[in-house]
């Protein structure tokens, strides 16, 4: 099997907060950007689903593996978002993007997203980050009271042997 490199959890980290510093919020209103310059500036206002789909698994990630409660602020910050503006309830489905005042939008592109991002979001944080882990962790729940996390916190130096990814 092969190791986790050392400088993995500490690259996403630091990946996962810069997005959150220069991306939530960076206009005056709640949600993720979709596309900042160089200077971290917003360019693309609107706030398209599966960047916040994605930024929750991170986030639910992020807390199984490290146990930091930071990681929990954002995944439950991301999903209010996502339950808030997102899911669309009168048609079914989630909307695929937002405005810059985070009303529904089709600028970017008119339609109903697929719902791969939506799907990986609510499937992501129930599966353990590794099949063998060592570590307790806590019960995470989601938007509407299920668990979406268990007790799997692995650690860097766990192994996942070939024949145990059948």
């Amino acid at each position: 099997g092969m190791l986790t490199p050392g400088w993995l959890l500490t690259d996403a980290q630091k990946l996962f907060e810069q997005n959150c510093v220069h991306g939530w919020e960076i206009d005056g209103a709640p949600g993720m950007v979709y596309t900042l310059d160089w200077d971290n500036k917003a360019v693309v206002r609107h706030r398209l689903h599966w960047t916040h789909c994605e930024a929750s698994a991170a986030a639910s990630a992020l807390l199984k593996r490290t146990g930091d409660e930071q990681y929990e602020r954002w995944y439950r910050l991301f999903w209010e978002f996502c339950e808030c503006h997102f899911i669309d309830r009168e048609c079914g489905s989630w909307h695929h993007e937002l405005d810059p005042l985070n009303r529904p939008s089709g600028d970017i592109w008119a339609g109903k997203p697929d719902l791969y991002h939506a799907w990986q979001a609510v499937l992501i944080p129930r599966l353990p980050l590794a099949l063998q882990s060592r570590l307790p962790g806590r019960t995470l729940t989601g938007p509407f009271g299920e668990i979406v996390a268990n007790s799997i916190v692995p650690s860097a130096n766990d192994v996942v042997e070939p024949s145990a990814r059948r």
